[in-house]
């Protein structure tokens, strides 16, 4: 690949939070998003010593047959950043082929301390990709480094006046009676802070 489009393609990828540790989700989750389906992790760039093809090296979050035997998938970069094939696939929302994890709207709180909170659900992957992140364990007061939550939360909080005043990340768990309970809690990173997040979940409070 000649230098200066590879060098285009990768001011591309990390514009679409396409890099090293970032979880991405396939279109193909849009159809089935059970568990962990369709989610993937960035390894890396790597370049084919003998074409001088530049790759991305990724992982499965999920037991992918394609997978059996080896430990990484590669696909090459441009490839990778490609559209998805409007064709085969009308119905897909999804405008890339790859794209970073969505925040899946839950619902909205008019809370009892004077707050609207804003839910969002995310995928076990991408909360312990962003714990590790940030140097810590999802946990609550029964289970501690533990990897038996069930789903993660991302949780905006407006004041009444429509104000943001904080953004926090949370593991979700179920109890002995199978209910769902929130762990502890950190400051959600700072992507969650831009405002194409926050005018979005702006959006969901009357």
């Amino acid at each position: 690949m000649e230098k200066e489009k590879f060098n285009s393609l990768m001011v591309e990828a990390t514009a679409r939070g396409i890099a090293p540790g970032a979880i991405v989700q396939h279109f193909k989750r849009e159809v089935n998003n059970e568990g962990n389906s369709y989610l993937y992790k960035i390894i890396g760039f790597a370049r084919h010593t003998e074409t001088g093809e530049e790759t991305v090296i990724y992982r499965p979050l999920y037991d992918a047959e394609c997978m059996r035997g080896v430990d990484f998938a590669s696909r090459p970069l441009e490839m990778f950043l490609s559209e998805v094939d409007r064709e085969k696939y009308p119905d897909i929302k999804q405008k890339y082929r790859f794209e970073p994890e969505k925040l899946v709207f839950v619902e909205m709180i008019d809370t009892f301390n004077s707050m609207n909170t804003v839910y969002y659900e995310i995928s076990t992957a991408l909360l312990k990709a962003l714990f590790d992140d940030a140097g810590e364990q999802p946990k609550n007061d029964i289970l501690v480094a533990d990897d038996s939550y069930i789903k993660g939360e991302v949780q905006y909080n407006f004041s009444k006046e429509g104000e943001l005043e904080e953004v926090l990340l949370l593991p979700v768990y179920t109890n002995e009676d199978g209910e769902p309970i929130a762990g502890d809690y950190i400051s959600a990173p700072e992507r969650f802070w831009l405002d194409d997040y926050v005018n979005e979940a702006m959006s969901h409070i009357a």
